[in-house]
């Protein structure tokens, strides 16, 4: 794994989260330094529950994205592994629907990256999906829907340095008086 500073990281990552593209994603796959608090990285798509968990708690720290096709491994590292098919978004959204409320469910988008070349040759042949969770300060804090795998009914969730997991107290007061 390449190392750059923590500046640079941060700023692939806003690079890649304002600008989607195929270059931004190679970038930032590139020199990726782990999950961030606002970046959870999967090797397949998760249960509808976990992803609903991700979700909330990445939309509860003030947004970000979930990608797809990125496998870790024993020492912690992560490979660009792709996605060998890409999902449907509506069947994504209808999946998770009952577990997010509207206003964060209706803000969500997916996007899909295939590699095909790449001046990153890990990524040729490859194909990723992104899900992009927007920062909606004044809905906060969202809070779960329904029970699933891993999801509490009325929830909160939050990203803390590569996990997602219920707010304490204190968390919850600091969501709130984000709004």
């Amino acid at each position: 794994m390449n190392k750059l500073a923590p500046k640079s990281v941060h700023e692939s990552f806003s690079k890649f989260f304002e600008n989607p593209t195929r270059e931004s994603l190679r970038t930032f796959l590139r020199y990726h330094v782990g999950e961030l608090r606002n970046c959870d990285f999967k090797e397949n798509w998760p249960e509808n529950g976990p992803i609903a968990k991700h979700i909330l708690g990445i939309a509860n720290v003030g947004g970000g994205c979930l990608i797809v096709g990125v496998k870790e491994q024993e020492d912690g590292s992560l490979v660009p592994a792709g996605v060998t098919t890409l999902r449907d978004k509506a069947d994504i959204i209808s999946a998770i629907k009952l577990y997010l409320p509207e206003p964060l469910l209706s803000s969500i988008e997916i996007a899909d990256f295939s590699y095909n070349a790449s001046e990153y040759p890990t990524l040729v042949g490859k194909q990723f999906q992104v899900l992009f969770i927007p920062s909606d300060l004044e809905s906060l804090p969202f809070i779960a829907q329904r029970a699933g795998t891993g999801l509490r009914s009325g929830g909160i969730y939050i990203r803390r340095e590569g996990a997602t997991e219920e707010a304490n107290y204190e968390e919850v007061q600091r969501l709130l008086r984000g709004r």
